[in-house]
């Protein structure tokens, strides 16, 4: 899924939230959230991560880095194994 383009609809004076998600697989297994390089503050809230039915029963592990300044470092946010996941009926 592409990034939204909200530049058109920002301002300094009125936040913008934008419904946005993906989806990793075997054959895609990262995903760069791109924001523009302006002097406004941006921020990704993550709500749900999950595993799809076809899921191994590997350890997935969700990681974010956030590039600040020249350090960037991956922290995991979330292991996932599918056989201790909520089944949903």
């Amino acid at each position: 899924m592409d990034p939204v383009d909200v530049s058109s609809i920002s301002s300094l004076s009125k936040p913008v939230c934008v419904l946005w998600g993906c989806e990793l697989n075997g054959t895609q297994r990262k995903f760069n959230f791109e924001v523009e390089d302006d002097l406004l503050e941006n921020q990704l809230f993550i709500k749900t991560i999950c595993l799809s039915e076809d899921a191994s029963d590997d350890l997935h592990v969700i990681e974010v880095e956030a590039r600040i300044m020249q350090d960037v470092r991956p922290i995991p946010i979330a292991t996932l194994r599918a056989s201790v996941q909520p089944m949903w009926i």
